[in-house]
């Protein structure tokens, strides 16, 4: 079942990452039925509301992705920090990609835009244990 969830709503606030996370993976799983897992500090980054909306686009869309095309039983959104730079990693352990085609599709193109918009950069990779990894890299506060 394809799904992707409705932009959060904006607010004027700065939004902790691990909450946003929290909030698109927690309700993706409950639509989807795919069971997601969030491996992220509590006492992490901030982003401003408008960058945080962007963030949630961007999982919500790699989460969609992997329900749409990784035929693996369940995804988990990691973070990590380093240099100034917040990295939000979306796996699978699915059927992998090919790397000839990363990138090229739809999907990709929207998750994108949305983290360009979220001042962020974003590529995909093979993990290491054959399925994929969308990994965004933005600028921490």
């Amino acid at each position: 079942m394809s799904v992707t969830a409705a932009a959060p709503a904006i607010t004027s606030h700065a939004l902790p990452v691990h909450a946003v996370l929290r909030h698109r993976a927690g309700l993706f799983a409950r639509l989807s039925g795919m069971p997601v897992a969030v491996m992220a500090p509590y006492e992490g980054p901030v982003l401003p509301a408008d960058r945080a909306v962007h963030l949630a686009c961007a999982v919500d869309l790699a989460l969609a992705n992997v329900d749409r095309h990784s035929q693996a039983p369940y995804a988990t959104v990691s973070t990590s920090q380093r240099s100034g730079r917040i990295f939000v990693r979306i796996s699978d352990d699915g059927i992998g990609i090919d790397p000839v085609h990363a990138g090229n599709g739809t999907g990709f193109a929207r998750i994108r835009e949305h983290a360009v918009a979220a001042g962020a950069r974003v590529w995909i990779e093979a993990s290491g244990h054959g399925g994929t990894n969308v990994v965004i890299d933005l600028p921490a506060l």
